[in-house]
């Protein structure tokens, strides 16, 4: 019989015994230091690449030059060689405390996700009403009032959701003062402010941030971003529900709205207040070009297959959710920004609410 060549042994007993051979020279040698930010499971003579293996996508939080959070080559004994790869090699550490079955997350991920989950549901919810209010291009034109607040924030290092709101609050009253005084528009007034403000906020913001502003990094969210997303979500949905009927009716007749004891004034600034909050969260998540989009596509979308006011609110919240957590998902996936993902799910939904219209009609 005799001892079996080492072409005639199994591909996993011959790595075996390679490695032994490899650990018996090194005993001789002595021990080699390893180069600056390298990491290899073998001898310290023999450095790996500090890049991770091309088979996974950079996830959101990913730094090139960081520690490498998936191992270059799976230990023995773990399955067989064909098996799954991504499973076996998961991130390991505190960057993956937080992470849903079989997505390899970080904690900036986990907070994201939590913070689009309950902002797309707010803005699908008060977008209804702005959809009902045919004010759609309203809510994208009032995002970007916001983009001198955060040049502000950035400046001055204070959280930007402050100085966003603060001329989004600004900006809200303003709208509803001159509308109330004057024969204008609420389009023609947020027309005006959209442009000025847009102008001063790229003067304002650094070239280095300007991109972060304009379409949002949810890299960057932390866990008190996320905690105020959630305590900021909840009351509007909750004054929404509360205003809803009472701006409908303002809609269809701010005559028969006042002969009730409605102050047809006061329901529309509340209304008003409560998109620059949904627009001023949902900033971090989808940037100042899109969080119009946050707010208006999933309203869009469901208002042909709704059946009454009640489904339609509720559908397009659940609409929302469903668009700001699949893109988030598939940003940290893909290693694309979330922004776009966000409106790309939102815009295909939209879509084949048309297509299951058409074909029910």
């Amino acid at each position: 019989m005799g001892r079996p060549r080492s072409a005639e042994r199994p591909a996993i007993r011959r790595a075996d015994c390679h490695r032994r051979h490899r650990k018996r020279r090194h005993a001789l040698r002595g021990p080699q230091p390893a180069g600056e930010g390298e990491q290899h499971y073998g001898p310290p003579d023999h450095a790996r690449h500090t890049h991770r293996l091309s088979v996974f996508r950079r996830g959101i939080g990913s730094e090139p030059d960081g520690p490498i959070l998936w191992g270059p080559e799976p230990p023995l004994g773990t399955g067989s060689v064909d098996g799954n790869l991504r499973e076996r090699c998961r991130p390991r550490g505190a960057q993956a405390r937080f992470r849903v079955p079989g997505i390899p997350m970080t904690d900036a991920a986990a907070y994201s996700l939590v913070a689009g989950i309950s902002v797309g549901f707010a803005a699908g919810y008060v977008g209804s009403l702005m959809v009902l209010k045919r004010m759609a291009l309203v809510g994208d034109a009032l995002s970007h009032v916001a983009l001198p607040g955060l040049a502000l924030g950035i400046l001055f290092n204070f959280n930007p959701f402050f100085g966003a709101f603060a001329f989004l609050f600004s900006a809200a009253v303003l709208t509803w003062y001159i509308e109330k005084t004057t024969k204008l528009f609420p389009e023609s007034i947020i027309g005006v402010l959209f442009v000025t403000a847009l102008a001063v906020g790229i003067l304002l913001t650094p070239e280095v941030d300007l991109l972060e502003a304009l379409f949002g990094d949810i890299t960057t969210v932390s866990l008190v971003d996320a905690l105020l997303a959630v305590a900021i979500s909840a009351p509007i949905v909750v004054v929404a529900r509360l205003v809803y009927r009472r701006v409908v009716l303002g809609i269809l007749s701010e005559e028969l709205a006042r002969s009730t004891g409605i102050n047809v004034a006061l329901v529309n600034f509340v209304y008003l207040f409560l998109v620059t909050l949904v627009v001023a969260v949902g900033i971090k998540i989808v940037g100042t070009v899109l969080v119009g989009a946050l707010v208006v596509v999933p309203a869009a979308a469901m208002k042909n297959v709704s059946r009454n006011l009640s489904s339609y609110a509720l559908l397009s919240g659940l609409t929302g959710t469903v668009s700001a957590g699949s893109g988030i998902l598939l940003a940290n996936y893909l290693g694309l920004p979330a922004g776009p993902l966000v409106v790309s799910v939102g815009t295909a939904i939209f879509a084949g609410a048309l297509l299951a219209d058409w074909i029910a009609s």
